[in-house]
């Protein structure tokens, strides 16, 4: 009997029939969730050394504890058939870096096992593909939806390298030359067609409901069932590519996840709900008598006629005050932020490291494509221009000031000025004192 796919599903939103569902649903894909890295024949990892000859490096030094731990991953990586022994021209050294987390010195999981490709490297065209935008991607993701991030396993190791450029990736320790078979870190263009080939494998769905940036996938969903409908197409994509995802840093239906290194929470931090932001926009001062004249047209405590010329504007979806006027660059509704939540929004579009203190213009680009207001951009002028951090910190991007220039004068007189005082106020003669 196949064991079922285990899922942390402790931190989601979800109730526990959905909770079933969604389990149920990870089933169908069990060879998904795999302790093993995939393998993708996508796309090839080529390295054009063009008319180069081969380069070669001694091995570095390495102590007991340390050359123990080399050991560790060859083998590991000989049972996985990342690598194999080879006889190749080429040789480069083993490096081994620090990973961030709490484990010993002497424990193998500690360490990252890479190469040092610096030689090869030298003599590499560097394929060019362009990375996402972290800041285009945070920014983009939907403010109103269910949130899944996943995680490839492994996800370097899971894209082939050429077969004909196997023997340039040749590295030297104390057991022999090995040489890899998948993609290892250190080669020079291995991050832009890692993006490449996921970007070609997700095509179907990139821009819609998913965005990538290298191995991390965060899926935006309008309510459970466009989840479970999500989910389906991403994971048939992959599996048909043949990759494999980790289960352990794989999240579902979250308000809050982490997603490239940042905390990803509901667009409105100082929200404790999605029933708080409706009750705010409902008794809102600006556009609230908007919002209960679209969810009651006949309610007597606004005014219809005012209302009437505005309420063509904005629509109401799901509980929600949008603005309908002029969409997103992506399509999408812009939500009503009321006056209250603000200075919250600024704040976390402003002021947040992630945020980065940008100036008027680029703060006001990002908050356009994600929510309104009235006055929007003069509000955000102020604010960014009465920013504390701002004034001290940023630079002038204004052309300096010229240096003063003397004026010579050839000869007297030739240069006459005057200081001109006045209109000054008549006194009260009776003020004057008369000596």
């Amino acid at each position: 009997m196949k064991k079922t796919v285990e899922n942390d599903l402790s931190d989601t939103k979800l109730g526990e029939g959905q909770k079933q569902k969604l389990r149920n649903f990870f089933n169908g894909f069990k060879g998904l969730f795999s302790d093993q890295p995939g393998l993708t024949h996508v796309l090839y990892h080529e390295i054009d050394t063009g008319d180069k000859g081969p380069v070669v490096s001694r091995p570095y030094r390495y102590y007991r504890v340390k050359q123990g731990i080399i050991d560790y991953h060859i083998e590991k990586m000989s049972q996985e058939g990342i690598i194999r022994p080879i006889q190749s021209p080429y040789a480069s050294p083993v490096v081994l870096t620090r990973k961030n987390n709490d484990l010993l010195l002497d424990s193998p999981k500690a360490y990252r096992f890479a190469i040092d490709y610096r030689k090869l490297n030298a003599i590499t065209k560097y394929p060019r593909y362009s990375l996402p935008v972290i800041d285009d991607l945070i920014t983009n993701i939907s403010h109103i939806s269910v949130r899944s991030t996943l995680d490839l396993k492994s996800g370097y190791f899971q894209l082939a390298i050429s077969p004909k450029d196997i023997e340039k990736t040749a590295f030297i320790t104390r057991n022999g030359t090995f040489a890899f078979f998948r993609m290892p870190f250190g080669l020079s263009g291995a991050a832009p067609n890692f993006q490449k080939a996921i970007d070609i494998m997700l095509k179907p769905v990139i821009g819609r409901f998913v965005m990538v940036y290298m191995d991390d996938v965060i899926i935006t969903s309008p309510s459970f069932n466009e989840l479970i409908y999500h989910l389906n197409q991403v994971f048939t994509l992959l599996r048909d590519a043949g990759l494999t995802l980790n289960k352990e840093k794989c999240h579902f239906a979250r308000d809050k996840l982490k997603y490239l290194g940042l905390i990803i929470t509901l667009r409105a931090l100082a929200l404790n709900s999605r029933e708080q932001l409706i009750r705010e926009q409902r008794e809102d001062p600006e556009l609230g008598h908007i919002y209960r004249y679209l969810e009651n047209p006949d309610d007597g405590s606004v005014n219809a006629t005012i209302c009437e010329n505005w309420f063509q504007d904005f629509k109401i979806i799901d509980g929600l005050l949008f603005y309908a006027k002029y969409s997103t660059t992506l399509g999408e509704l812009r939500v009503y932020i009321p006056r209250s939540l603000r200075e919250a929004i600024m704040q976390e579009f402003h002021d947040l490291p992630l945020a980065g203190h940008l100036g008027m213009r680029k703060t006001n680009l990002k908050l356009r494509d994600t929510c309104y207001f009235p006055y929007m951009r003069k509000y955000i002028f102020e604010y960014v221009s009465t920013c504390d951090r701002c004034q001290k910190f940023n630079y002038k991007n204004a052309l300096p000031a010229g240096r003063l220039i003397p004026i010579v004068s050839n000869y007297p007189n030739e240069i006459v000025t005057l200081d001109l005082l006045g209109p000054t106020p008549h006194p009260d003669p009776k003020d004057i004192d008369f000596y």
